[in-house]
């Protein structure tokens, strides 16, 4: 029996409508620069996140066939097997987009169910998936990565986040990077994912306290110490002293 609908790990639409907001502020800059022209920029999370699955809603709209989600567990319920999470005998490695026979041959398995054409491979996708994993629970997960890699077959180990921040490649990109709170202390956090030659980005300040810099905004606007005062009396903003 399917699944019933699973909430995305993380804030999928806050993350990428903050995204698209830098991109347009950065768009309507530079349309200020050419004609001195300034714009209202108007977003929201509905449409944020309808924009995040643009590719899944066009098949879903345009192809003449009624999607189902896998009885395996298939993540993308518009791609064939082998595509999906498959259980080892110690954790799950993700299997990407590989032709089936190639992982029929390296692993020696003998599928029972029909593969080898786009329409079989889609339609019996389940008892692939079924048939295939049941013989990488018998693997350890790094001997499974080691032999599938070895055969230039896209598959990676699924980690959690205390694991992936100790990912060698993860540590080469620096993604991962410690800065120091005047409260918190010592705190771990993910560093800017885009480098600059001219002007590379970096991390400035710590996460604000409630209230931190809401002095410092309104000097930046004119206000003096009677406006602050009288807004944080009326419950306006929080006091930052």
């Amino acid at each position: 029996m399917t699944e019933p609908p699973t909430p995305a790990p993380f804030s999928a639409a806050d993350q990428h409508g903050a995204m698209l907001n830098a991109f347009h502020v950065m768009t309507a800059l530079f349309h200020r620069e050419r004609t001195g022209e300034g714009q209202k920029i108007d977003l929201n999370l509905m449409d944020a996140a309808i924009d995040l699955q643009v590719e899944e809603i066009f098949l879903e709209m345009n192809l003449d066939k009624d999607f189902k989600r896998s009885e395996e567990g298939i993540a993308y319920k518009y791609l064939s097997a082998p595509y999906g999470i498959y259980e080892t005998a110690d954790g799950y490695v993700a299997i990407s987009m590989n032709p089936i026979e190639d992982l029929v041959e390296t692993l020696d398995l003998s599928l029972e169910v029909e593969y080898d054409t786009d329409k079989a491979a889609f339609e019996n996708r389940d008892q692939i998936k079924h048939e295939i994993e049941a013989q990488t629970r018998e693997w350890k997960t790094q001997e499974l990565l080691d032999t599938l890699l070895a055969e230039d077959i896209w598959v990676s180990k699924v980690q959690d986040y205390e694991e992936m921040v100790e990912d060698p490649q993860v540590q080469h990109n620096e993604i991962i990077c410690e800065i120091e709170h005047e409260q918190a202390g010592n705190m771990t956090m993910v560093a800017p994912p885009v480098d600059m030659s001219k002007t590379p980005p970096e991390i400035k300040s710590p996460p604000p306290m409630l209230g931190e810099h809401n002095r410092e905004v309104l000097d930046e606007l004119g206000y003096d110490d009677a406006d602050y005062e009288r807004l944080v009396e009326k419950g306006v903003m929080a006091d930052s002293d």
